[in-house]
């Protein structure tokens, strides 16, 4: 019994892993954030598009290390780094869908990949919640607080806002979820078509 609580436990081999996954998925999230908040559009379907290929890393993530612990700990690095630009609602945001995408993949130990993508689909929503719902509840005073701080004029940010009725954000919402699924089941694609194959994952 002893050795199996052992086996379930991260090991520092796994940490490692977790930090180079979780550095390819950023590097992939403000790779697209960065393209497509060049236009207002573009900053209202960003988070949607860039849980396509996070969806990818995440899943071969989860799936080559299986075990408890992988959501929680993705989700409290994104928070660090929501927090480390002043990003309060968004770093409550990771922190509690990486909680909740932490209960729905660990309950069967990262064994089914039905709960696993739903892991993911729920951590990227709550963080998409995170992002845009403060934007939504606060409004212009908001937006251009953290407008000015990542260089956005305020005319970008009237047009932004002017896009953003209830309607659309629900419609956002959607696709935020729909991009992170669609992810999800790509990256599981991938690790089955080339990493087991391969034997890189079990």
């Amino acid at each position: 019994m002893h050795k199996c609580n052992k086996k379930a436990e991260l090991t520092s081999r796994d940490l490692i892993s977790l930090g180079i996954f979780n550095a390819i998925a950023m590097v992939a999230y403000f790779g697209v954030a960065t393209v497509a908040g060049t236009t207002v559009i573009g900053l209202l379907v960003c988070s949607a598009v860039a849980f396509l290929p996070m969806g990818v890393v995440y899943m071969l993530m989860a799936v080559k290390i299986k075990k408890r612990g992988v959501f929680l700990i993705s989700g409290a690095v994104l928070a660090i780094i929501a927090m480390t630009s002043g990003r309060i609602y968004h770093a409550v945001g990771c922190v509690v869908g990486g909680l909740l995408a932490e209960f729905l993949a660990g309950k069967n130990k990262y064994q089914k990949s039905g709960e696993i993508i739903l892991a993911y689909v729920t951590l990227a929503f709550v963080e998409f919640l995170g992002i845009y719902l403060p934007f939504f509840i606060l409004g212009q005073e908001y937006m251009l607080s953290r407008g000015n701080k990542v260089a956005i004029t305020p005319d970008t940010v009237n047009t932004f806002l002017s896009y953003f009725t209830t309607g659309n954000f629900f419609l956002i919402a959607l696709l935020n979820i729909v991009g992170a699924y669609l992810g999800a089941k790509l990256g599981l694609r991938v690790v089955n078509k080339h990493f087991r194959k391969a034997g890189l994952v079990e």
